[in-house]
C-alpha cells in the first residue's frame, strides 16, 4: 500500500525518480529499491497527460494521469510498442494539466536519462 499524495497545483515542480535511472544489476544507481522497472513522476498536476519523447522527437509512451494524486508510475519501462527503451536523455511533457479545481495549467517540459 502506498499513501495517496493529493496533485500538486502547479506543474513547475514535477520530479523524475530516479533520474538517472540505471539497469546495472537491476538496482539502480539511486537505490531506489522495490521498484526495479519502474519511473515515478512526483509532484504531478491531479490531472495531465504525460508524453515521453526521445531526445529526436519520436513519441514512445503516452500514460494518461487521471486519479488526482501527485504520483504515477512507468510500469516496466515498456513503450506503447511494447519495446525497452534504449540507453539516452529521454523528454517528458506534461500536457493537458490541470489542478484538482479543473484550472488548465501551463504545459512543461522536462529531462531524463535511461542509462542499460
Amino acid at each position: 500500500a502506498s499513501s495517496f499524495e493529493p496533485g500538486a497545483e502547479t506543474s513547475d515542480e514535477v520530479l523524475i525518480v530516479p533520474n538517472p535511472y540505471s539497469v546495472g544489476g537491476r538496482l539502480n544507481v539511486m537505490n531506489y529499491t522495490g521498484y526495479p522497472d519502474d519511473i515515478h513522476f512526483v509532484n504531478l498536476p491531479s490531472y495531465c497527460t504525460l508524453k515521453l519523447y526521445t531526445a529526436t522527437g519520436d513519441l514512445i509512451k503516452t500514460i494518461e494521469h487521471t486519479t488526482g494524486s501527485g504520483l504515477e508510475k512507468w510500469v516496466d519501462m515498456r513503450t506503447d510498442a511494447n519495446q525497452q527503451p534504449v540507453s539516452g536523455v529521454y523528454i517528458l511533457v506534461v500536457d493537458n494539466a490541470k489542478d484538482i479545481n479543473n484550472v488548465q495549467l501551463p504545459k512543461k517540459l522536462y529531462k531524463f536519462v535511461i542509462v542499460r
